[in-house]
């Protein structure tokens, strides 16, 4: 996790990016609900025991994808340790000029894959596509 964040910070700090929209896909959360049971994120991440869930917008959207996911609410602690991790990715673009879309995933769900898809071709379509 760790050598992805510092790669994914050179990308987004890279000047070839400047004006570029980055999508970040956070896949197999199916996975990362089991890993967190069984291994807690204060193991890899220590900064994690002082971590705070605040109730925001994020956190409402985390909540709707582990629900999409699996049909059922998710608990805290994993909403707490997707949102961490989330946020730490967020917070590379040291520039603050990024448009970064993070993405929670399950590739094995097709439905859910297929709409993501379609939601941000749309999204690129509105912001980046001429008005004819």
């Amino acid at each position: 996790m760790r050598e992805s964040l510092g790669l994914f910070d050179l990308l987004c700090n890279s000047e070839w990016f400047q004006e570029t929209p980055i999508f970040i896909f956070f896949n197999k959360m199916d996975h990362f609900q089991e890993k967190i049971r069984r291994t807690p994120l204060e193991t890899f991440f220590p900064e994690f025991t002082e971590y705070k869930l605040k109730h925001d917008i994020l956190t409402v959207r985390i909540e709707n994808e582990f629900k999409n996911f699996n049909g059922r609410k998710s608990n805290v602690e994993t909403v707490t340790a997707c949102k961490f991790i989330m946020e730490k990715f967020l917070s590379c673009d040291r520039r603050g000029s990024k448009l970064l879309w993070p993405f929670l995933t399950c590739a094995t769900d097709s439905k859910t894959t297929r709409r993501l898809f379609q939601l941000i071709y749309e999204q690129l379509l509105s912001d980046y596509a001429p008005n004819y």
